[in-house]
């Protein structure tokens, strides 16, 4: 329930805070951006899984560290998705110019005007984003489960990765060297077939 939570709170906040800037100001690169964080939607978790395992790993959040880190490593990976910066994108730009304009005559910076002005107008897609990342998104579900069996091992869990690694890695070894000596055989078994047929002839 605490990374839930958490991942509810954060994932409204940072696509809210990409989202504006992709919907109300210009600047150069702005299409390129849109379009590549659009792409990454097409990238399953599972080609993504083991690079974020080895970066957590790297940054300490494992809850073999304390699990205050535990908690920021099944967190972190899905505080932001690429499909509530799509959604709060299209709900700002349903926002009149002319609010805008009011709000900076009257005074208002630009983070003002985002948190007094803008997202008290976008209550409703924010309400949606929350329950999406709560109970539907398949990045926060499905592939939670499966991060968490990683960032949640502790140290033993930890070693049984790196012992199936290494079996791996070992029966990679073993698949080399096998077909290496085939093709050894095959190669030895073609000369003596070569050297039979010149003495015959």
């Amino acid at each position: 329930l605490i990374v839930a939570g958490l991942t509810v709170v954060l994932n409204l906040i940072l696509s809210s805070l990409a989202a504006y800037p992709l919907a109300r100001m210009q600047f150069k690169g702005k299409k390129f951006c849109f379009f590549s964080i659009l792409a990454t939607i097409m990238i399953p978790f599972q080609a993504i899984m083991l690079p974020v395992y080895l970066i957590t790993l790297k940054l300490h959040l494992i809850d073999s560290v304390n699990n205050v880190m535990g908690y920021i490593g099944l967190v972190m990976p899905f505080a932001v998705s690429a499909f509530g910066i799509f959604l709060m994108r299209q709900a700002f730009l349903k926002v009149p110019r002319e609010v805008e304009e009011a709000a900076i005559v009257d005074g208002c910076n630009v983070f003002q005007m985002f948190v007094k002005v803008i997202l008290p107008m976008v209550k409703p897609t924010l309400a949606v984003l929350a329950v999406f990342t709560f109970i539907g998104l398949e990045d926060i579900v499905t592939n939670q489960i499966v991060n968490a069996l990683l960032i949640t091992d502790k140290v033993a869990g930890n070693r049984g990765i790196n012992k199936s690694i290494k079996k791996l890695e070992y029966n990679g070894r073993k698949q080399i060297e096998h077909r290496c000596k085939k093709i050894n055989d095959r190669a030895c078994h073609f000369v003596r077939e070569q050297h039979i047929i010149q003495k015959a002839v």
